[in-house]
C-alpha cells in the first residue's frame, strides 16, 4: 500500500495521511456492504486525502465515506447522477440493486466521470470494475481482487504509459 502511495506521489499526487482514529466506514455502510475486502479496509486506514495534482481523479477515503471530506463530489456521486436520468421505476431500481452491489472506491471527473469499485455481486465478488459515463452500470473487470488491483495500480503509476483504465485515473 505505501509503495503504491510512493509512486502517486512521484507523480506529483497530493496525499495526506491518515491519523483518524475510528471505524474506517460510518455504521450504515459497514452494516450496507458487510463483505468489503480486509485489504480495502486497511487501505482505507492509510489515508485521508488522495488526489492528483488538477484534483480530477482521487481515491475515496474515511472522509468522504464519513462525509467530512470538503469534495465537491460524494462518494456516492455516480448513483445520484445515474438515478437522476432514469425515466421509470425499473429504471431506478436497476441502478439501486447495481450500487447495493459495488462499493466505489475511486473517482475521475475529467472526462467520462469514471469510476472504481469493488464488486460485491455473486457472478464478480471481490473483483475491482471500472464504468464510465453513460453506461455505469455496464462496468469492465479490471483486477480480480483489491490486492491484485493495489500491484496493477502502483504498476501503472510507475509506467509512463499507463494501460486503460488506469490512465484515467492518473
Amino acid at each position: 500500500m505505501n509503495t503504491l502511495l510512493e509512486a502517486l506521489k512521484i507523480r506529483r499526487w497530493n496525499i495526506s495521511l491518515s491519523n483518524f482514529e475510528s471505524a474506517p466506514l460510518p455504521n450504515a455502510l459497514a452494516i450496507q456492504y458487510t463483505a468489503l475486502p480486509t485489504s480495502f479496509i486497511q487501505w482505507l486506514g492509510v489515508f485521508d486525502l488522495c488526489v492528483n495534482e488538477a484534483q480530477t481523479s482521487w481515491f475515496l477515503s474515511r472522509q468522504d465515506y464519513f462525509g467530512l471530506a470538503e469534495a465537491e463530489f460524494r462518494w456516492n456521486e455516480i448513483q445520484f447522477m445515474s438515478l437522476e436520468a432514469c425515466e421509470t421505476q425499473e429504471e431506478r431500481n436497476k441502478v439501486t440493486t447495481f450500487w447495493q452491489e459495488h462499493f466505489p472506491i475511486a473517482l475521475a471527473v475529467h472526462s467520462s466521470y469514471d469510476y472504481l469499485a469493488i464488486s460485491l455481486a455473486a457472478s464478480n465478488f471481490g473483483a475491482v470494475v471500472h464504468g464510465s459515463a453513460p453506461e455505469w452500470e455496464s462496468p469492465s473487470t479490471v483486477s480480480s481482487s483489491f490486492s491484485e488491483f493495489l500491484v496493477q495500480f502502483e504498476s501503472a503509476a510507475r509506467s509512463k504509459n499507463a494501460d486503460w483504465p488506469y490512465v484515467h485515473f492518473l
